[in-house]
């Protein structure tokens, strides 16, 4: 009676459980009755509104998949982790799609306590909630929101991947910031853009290959699922409705997510490329180049290739003769580490014999006393075996007499012998044990090296060959402070004059040839490349840095940019 009961409630909660499922799906197909014992279906094949066991998980596509399905999802994505039945367990918790508290397939969404819930989370937690919403009709057309479009860009629980375009890689950092993983790439990556929530786009190029690698971030860790070739540099890249966009330097084409190329979007056929647009002054080569060769700057090339090379033979010979330094180093710092050593051996060799003393020290003084015991022991037992002998040979006419005394003395005797072997048994047995020093140990344990091996850099003191003195004037009212002074190549020299807000040009003779206004005065400036000098500006507003070209011995602005802070 007991069971049949069970069986009967147990089946009256299927069937609510089953008549919940058909109300809320529409009841319209059959099909659906077995989703009840089919706690998973395969994903694909609910795309075609068919219901089939489902064998296998895929935690990269979330997906769930019959045996015809995983062989064709195992042909496109080998590098997918893919759970059987045997690992039933993993499943749940994956699928965005599934209830992680009972497997099933999310369907209906509880208004009053704004949970998504399958049909087992309505019949035994939402039944009296008053307004529960099918999830097809709350998400129809969802996907042309503001809400959806504006979801943010950054990486679920906050992390962010960057583009390490040096180190050939893409990092995961966490909310802290903390770098917790990277993934590595065959060229530099020059830009990434995210896909979906756990897939983002990242193109690489280099002079040999240019392509777009797909990762998946995955519990926190980066994996390169599949790519595709360009014929054409990335640059950048976008994703927008299913639709990719890689731009080169003047080219932003269209791609299908498959890498097959759709059209040229545009393209920049202006002279130079779309990045130097902006730019204030262009020069037609033919007109820079114009009587070059007749300039003392053309001419003067190879003396000035010459003293290069030099220059660069004489700093070879230098690395050269440090190179060879380093090996009397290593052997000299050797010595010292095996000078060391051997003094530790000594002092452990000293401890060693100290100890051994202390140990030959105990055990010859309770020796001593053991062999006081037993010559104790043996005196005694001679005196009772030549007292006892001495009685029992006694004759004679007082025999009775003397030994009555041997009796007594003998008696006393025993009573000795029985108060000192009292008083040895008595006497301790000393163990001896060794215990090492507790500080010892865990000192040694604690040392990693002998010493720290460092390295220092020796001062180089240079001393002045030759100094000359020459008074730089462009004009009498010409007032001088100079702030900042660098030599190009050539030999010139670019000075900054703040008292006149000025960028002077010294030829090598140190004579003023060109100049260059700025709006405020300059406080330093460096050089950048072998033509292009950067100055720092200042006045109580505005903080600027100014690029200057040298060419010819003329100065020429080419831009600058604003900061919000002083600049020295």
């Amino acid at each position: 009676m007991a069971n049949g009961g069970a069986s009967l409630n147990k089946g009256s909660e299927l069937s609510m459980l089953y008549s919940f499922h058909t109300m809320a799906t529409g009841g319209s197909s059959l099909y659906k009755e077995s989703d009840l014992v089919h706690d998973y279906g395969c994903s694909k094949c609910e795309e075609h509104d068919i219901n089939t066991y489902a064998q296998h998980f895929c935690t990269e596509c979330e997906h769930y998949l019959c045996d015809k399905c995983v062989k064709l999802h195992n042909g496109y994505h080998k590098t997918h982790t893919v759970y059987g039945r045997g690992d039933i367990q993993k499943w749940a918790g994956y699928a965005m799609a599934m209830c992680d508290q009972h497997g099933n397939k999310l369907e209906v969404h509880c208004d009053d306590h704004q949970d998504l819930c399958c049909h087992v989370c309505v019949a035994l937690n939402h039944r009296l909630c008053s307004s529960i919403s099918h999830l097809p009709d709350l998400a129809r057309n969802f996907l042309k929101t503001a809400e959806f479009k504006q979801l943010p860009a950054a990486l679920p629980s906050g992390g962010l991947l960057i583009a390490d375009n040096n180190n050939y890689s893409v990092k995961h950092l966490n909310s802290e910031y903390v770098v917790t993983a990277s993934c590595d790439f065959p060229a530099p990556p020059e830009h990434l853009c995210r896909i979906s929530g756990n897939e983002v786009a990242v193109v690489v190029s280099d002079s040999n290959r240019h392509e777009v690698h797909f990762i998946h971030i995955t519990r926190g860790k980066l994996q390169r699922v599949r790519k595709f070739t360009t014929n054409h540099r990335c640059v950048c890249i976008a994703h927008d409705q299913g639709q990719l966009y890689v731009s080169s330097w003047n080219i932003l084409y269209q791609y299908n997510m498959n890498g097959k190329i759709i059209r040229n979007i545009y393209e920049d056929k202006s002279i130079g490329l779309t990045v130097r647009r902006q730019c204030s002054s262009i020069s037609h080569l033919p007109d820079l180049s114009r009587d070059f060769l007749k300039t003392a700057e053309f001419k003067q090339l190879p003396v000035a290739v010459d003293k290069m090379r030099s220059r660069l033979g004489e700093l070879t010979n230098a690395r050269l003769k440090y190179q060879a330094s380093l090996t009397d180093m290593y052997k000299d710092i050797l010595a010292e580490i095996k000078a060391l050593r051997k003094k530790m051996n000594n002092i452990l060799d000293h401890l060693e014999k100290k100890t051994v003393k202390e140990l030959d020290s105990m055990i010859k003084g309770l020796e001593t006393n053991i062999k006081v015991d037993i010559d104790a022991c043996t005196h005694m037992h001679d005196q009772l075996k030549t007292m006892i002998k001495k009685v029992q040979q006694m004759t004679g006419k007082h025999k009775e007499t003397n030994s009555y005394i041997g009796y007594r003395r003998c008696q006393d005797k025993l009573d000795k012998a029985e108060e000192q072997m009292q008083t040895m048994q008595r006497k301790p047995e000393p163990r001896i044990s060794f215990k090492p020093d507790s500080s010892l140990q865990p000192f040694l344990n604690n040392l990693h090296v002998f010493g720290s091996i460092e390295k220092f850099e020796i001062l180089h003191v240079y001393k002045a060959l030759d100094f000359k003195t020459y008074y730089v004037k462009e004009n009498d009212n010409f007032r001088f402070s100079i702030v900042g002074i660098c030599e190009l190549p050539s030999g010139d020299l670019v000075i900054a004059n703040k008292k006149n807000s000025k960028v002077i040009f010294l030829n090598r003779q140190y004579d003023v040839t060109a100049s260059c206004d700025l709006p405020f005065p300059p406080e330093d400036l460096c050089l950048i490349s072998g033509n292009e000098v950067a100055i720092s500006v200042n006045d109580s507003i505005r903080h600027e840095v100014h690029f200057i070209n040298v060419t010819r011995g003329k100065l020429q602005k080419v831009t600058h940019s604003t900061t919000v802070h002083w600049c020295f």
